[in-house]
């Protein structure tokens, strides 16, 4: 039965490792329980960039020097298209309400920061 178990759970870590969403709750998992003032912060920066951030090429790691203006182009391009978006949606929405996933996403592009995208990238991404 023990043995049964084992195999059980390793492979299901298998499976559940597989997909993004899962690495991304197992990161949030170990940020926030590490218990520091910081970790609910880290948290929410780690699901904000993997529901709304760039895709891995516009990454670089946030201790070097490179140029940022690639993830700087991306920023101000996703603000436009979602203060696009938004102004078409309104025009048809009687309520005028964002609903919670819009009213995330422009909390998300409002706040972002590239300083901020790229410590989410490298906390989500520690080997």
């Amino acid at each position: 039965m023990l043995l049964f178990a084992v195999n059980f759970t390793l492979l299901f870590t298998l499976i559940f490792c597989r997909s993004t969403f899962s690495q991304t709750f197992i990161r949030v998992v170990a940020v926030l329980s590490q218990e520091r003032a910081v970790s609910i912060t880290q948290a929410m920066g780690i699901l904000e960039y993997t529901l709304w951030g760039p895709e891995d090429r516009l990454m670089r790691d946030p201790r070097t020097q490179e140029d940022d203006t690639g993830l700087r182009l991306w920023l101000e391009m996703e603000r436009a298209r979602k203060v696009n978006f938004l102004a078409r949606s309104s025009v048809s929405d009687i309520h005028g309400t964002l609903g919670v996933y819009n009213e995330y996403h422009v909390n998300f592009l409002v706040r972002g920061t590239v300083k901020k995208i790229l410590l989410s990238h490298n906390l989500l991404n520690l080997s």
